[in-house]
């Protein structure tokens, strides 16, 4: 069984601004082994670990970064934390991004969910995966990151509900605003990216070139991946659950997921009299019944916290 625990010293911490700090921690075995959309659980004053996505990874120095957002006094606490300080912190943990077979990456993002997309941005970069990203802020002075993901991607379009910065509106309307501009460029291309979306099946992407990808507010996460379907993209989003251990034991951040059942077949040996026709008997050689989707639930700490999108019970 491989080591999770690990002790991490805080080598670097950047403010943002008053209610968004940005830390970097020294873990050669995190940074060898993180993949976009994990995470990690990080020991504070409070009894349990916060988790928090990998926001950024420097494999080369052995580093990993997070985004913490201060919302009560739990996250508050990491904003006192001292450079040269040795934090213990779980990870990587959980089941991130799935990027094989991808040409091109539509992603967006809000809030705090903005921070792990550095990461995936830098991935994709790597892999050669051209990049589109959307995020959405309340105003320009809860913009986050915007120069980085701009510098990363191969096009980015920023919305703001006051219009301070970027577009007027919200996350939804820059990602519609990208998908317009591509869709005009692409041309007939366009559906030779697309993939079956009636085909999938729980974390299998391989027949996928063209993809979206979120991480924000459930809210803005159900709208983009309702867009997605309807466009015909495949979508995965990384949902945000309660936690208490973060390696699936307790359960706590159970998410509810749907699952296909198989069409049950019956084949009854009785006649069917249809009381009202009289003697009419009608024969039932074989009875088809499909089922609705069923629910189960999956824990967003180990089989997620990404997922795709059409086995979420919204």
């Amino acid at each position: 069984m491989r080591k999770i625990e690990h002790d991490c010293t805080l080598i670097k911490k950047t403010l943002l601004n008053q209610d968004n700090i940005f830390l970097t921690f020294q873990s050669q075995i995190i940074s060898d082994t993180a993949q976009p959309g994990q995470f990690v659980a990080i020991k504070g004053p409070a009894f349990l670990r916060r988790p928090f996505g990998i926001a950024q990874v420097d494999r080369s120095a052995g580093t990993f970064s997070l985004g913490i957002r201060k919302k009560a006094a739990g996250t508050a606490a990491f904003f006192d934390v001292e450079i040269g300080e040795t934090i213990s912190v779980l990870g990587p943990l959980g089941h991130g991004f799935e990027l094989d077979g991808l040409e091109t990456l539509f992603i967006i993002g809000g809030g705090t969910g903005i921070y792990p997309l550095l990461f995936l941005l830098e991935t994709a970069k790597r892999k050669g995966i051209k990049t589109y990203i959307a995020t959405g802020f309340r105003s320009n002075d809860d913009v986050l990151l915007a120069e980085e993901m701009n510098g990363l991607a191969d096009g980015f379009c920023l919305a703001t509900e006051d219009g301070s910065s970027g577009i007027k509106g919200f996350a939804q309307n820059a990602l519609e605003k990208l998908w317009s501009d591509f869709s005009n460029n692409c041309g007939s291309n366009l559906e030779d990216l697309k993939s079956d979306v009636d085909n999938f099946v729980e974390h299998s992407f391989e027949n996928s070139k063209i993809a979206l990808f979120c991480c924000g507010p459930h809210p803005m996460m159900q709208k983009a991946a309702t867009w997605a379907r309807q466009i015909g993209i495949q979508c995965q989003v990384s949902l945000e659950e309660r936690m208490a251990c973060g390696i699936g034991i307790c359960r706590t951040c159970a998410v509810a997921v749907k699952r296909e059942s198989d069409a049950v077949k019956r084949e009854p040996d009785t006649e069917v009299i249809k009381a009202d026709a009289g003697a009419i008997k009608n024969k039932i050689d074989t009875v088809e019944v499909r089922h609705e989707p069923e629910f189960d639930y999956d824990r967003c700490c180990v089989e997620g916290p990404v997922f795709p999108a059409e086995v979420v019970q919204w």
